[in-house]
């Protein structure tokens, strides 16, 4: 979205899983101050990985999103910045209001769980003003992981959007 909005000639389509050009607080914040305090034990497989986030985060998909960051061994490693993420969070969080005087007028697709709070109608009138041409599609019941929860619907119509826009 920031792309098409601030470098609009480097895009001639887009589309977009789940996330809307709005404040995004939906237990980021929670997450994040959780997982920074953990002091990761022996994990040697991808498994104990998951038992482990599971037993600390209580949600099996959150524990298989956050377990992506996490290198097995002895002890287990975190693969990515907790402390560069938490000190970023409230830029992580926020959309730039520097964007909102940008328009980009190329076809956009805008993919949504039905049981997510990324996309909401609420979000739909923003959406529209800065992406006119803007099609919201939602997934029936899926949460924020489309790709994964319902893999061959979203596929499908990424590449039915993709197909439908060609440049001939």
């Amino acid at each position: 979205m920031a792309v098409a909005l601030t470098a609009p000639e480097r895009v001639n389509k887009l589309c977009v899983a789940d996330i809307s050009p709005a404040q995004a607080l939906h237990g980021s914040k929670e997450i994040i101050q959780t997982i920074s305090s953990l002091l990761l034990p022996s994990l040697k497989t991808r498994t104990e990985i998951r038992q482990f986030l599971v037993s600390v985060l209580g949600k099996e998909d959150m524990a298989d999103l956050v377990g992506q960051n996490i290198n097995p061994g002895d002890p287990a490693y975190w693969t990515i910045g907790l402390k560069e993420i938490t000190q970023s969070l409230n830029i992580i969080e926020n959309w730039p209001d520097s964007f909102f005087a940008h328009q980009w007028n190329g076809p956009t697709l805008f993919l949504r769980g039905e049981l997510s709070p990324y996309i909401q109608p609420k979000h739909h009138p923003l959406i529209h003003k800065l992406f006119p041409k803007a099609d919201i599609v939602t997934l029936p019941g899926t949460n924020h992981w489309l790709h994964v929860e319902k893999p061959d619907e979203f596929n499908s119509l990424v590449l039915d959007f993709l197909k439908n826009h060609s440049e001939s």
